[in-house]
């Protein structure tokens, strides 16, 4: 065969062997401006038009730290957050998927500075991939955020990982300033780029581009799909980056047996012992001990633990053609409402829209 279509073929191979061995992380990220009254929603988005969704990132989430322990969404467990102590409304968050597994970046705990630099950060390990949001208030510090900013960015890129840097940092992309040139300066050192290129935000009045995915640059292929839910005055951003290492989505799982077989043999073990140990003991703490001792081993030679593998599967039955409808008719509502002047009938409209629709999902939930 001629050397230059071994070449070919070889580079051919290649790819396809990349190809099969990758797959995309997808990153999701919202201001929510209070996440407690919009769970449902984001679980059906969630579970529907965005089910591939790995990592979901909140920014604003409002909630203070013993509260945001009790938010959940379906298959997501909260891997890191953080909330304001001194004042409300702020905070960031981050869930992941089950099935990826996390690491806790004890190097960047205690960076946080409220309204200056609310940081929430993860690591997933299958991945060696770094995943950091950040709020910073209108009103925060600028030169401190940048500092801070930098520290993160050197303590993951020291520790060789690639690195997702999301969140509301309340600098206009859109419109030319000394803080935006000052940030892209970093950025540009690094080798970030910001992957969201269309508006984040927009009002009857204005329009601008302050929700940021940024990422390393050799590492991005596309942009951020910029996506209007209807929850806040904020877009929703989700970035998909190509991994090259490919996971399938199982659950493993350890359970036991309690068959009829495995009943009898604990059944026939405990016939066969004469607890002479337990008797012979005077000391009844001791006694009792052994007892548990000998009833633990038997009852784990009849049903042992054994792990399975057990496929990710999300129950959306609750989630009908009609609350999809409605919720897609929602968010164009609000999306309608923050760009026109409305009269107060459609308003009032709106708003009673908006009620029902909830009633509906937390009843069909």
């Amino acid at each position: 065969m001629d050397n230059r279509l071994q070449k070919t073929s070889k580079i051919g191979k290649e790819k396809d062997k990349i190809q099969k061995n990758q797959r995309t992380v997808s990153i999701f990220h919202q201001n929510v401006q209070s996440v407690r009254n919009k769970v449902l929603e984001l679980n059906m988005i969630i579970q529907t038009e965005l089910n591939e969704v790995d990592v979901l990132c909140l920014s604003e989430h409002w909630q203070k730290k013993d509260h945001i322990q009790l938010i959940n969404f379906n298959d997501f467990n909260l891997s890191s957050n953080f909330s304001r102590n001194k004042s409300t409304h702020g905070g960031t968050c981050i869930y992941v998927r089950y099935y990826l597994q996390t690491k806790e970046m004890n190097y960047i705990q205690g960076i946080s500075e409220e309204k200056v630099f609310e940081v929430s950060a993860v690591e997933i390990v299958e991945y060696n991939l770094v995943v950091v949001c950040v709020y910073r208030s209108p009103d925060g510090d600028f030169a401190i955020f940048l500092q801070k900013l930098e520290t993160v960015i050197k303590k993951i890129i020291v520790r060789k990982k690639q690195i997702i840097l999301c969140g509301d940092w309340n600098i206009n992309f859109m419109q030319e300033s000394k803080k935006l040139r000052d940030l892209q300066e970093i950025l540009l050192l690094y080798n970030l780029v910001n992957t969201v290129t269309s508006p984040t935000r927009v009002t009857k009045n204005s329009i601008s581009l302050i929700d940021v995915i940024i990422t390393n640059k050799e590492i991005t292929r596309d942009t951020a799909t910029v996506i209007d839910l209807g929850y806040s005055d904020h877009m929703a951003q989700v970035l998909k980056l190509p991994i090259k290492k490919m996971l399938h989505r199982w659950n493993t799982i350890a359970s036991r047996k309690y068959s009829d077989k495995n009943v009898e043999e604990f059944k026939y073990m405990l016939s066969k012992e004469t607890w002479q140990e337990v008797y012979l003991t005077s000391d009844v703490d001791s006694a009792l001990q052994i007892f548990r001792d000998n009833f633990d081993y038997y009852f784990n030679t009849a049903f042992p633990y054994k792990l399975h593998k057990h496929e990710n599967t999300q129950d959306n039955n609750w989630i009908t053609k009609g609350l999809k409808n409605s919720g897609k008719r929602l968010r164009f509502l609000n999306s309608l409402k923050r760009r026109v002047n409305l009269s107060r009938e459609s308003l009032s409209y709106i708003k009673k829209y908006q009620t029902i629709y909830r009633i509906v999902l937390k009843e069909a939930k």
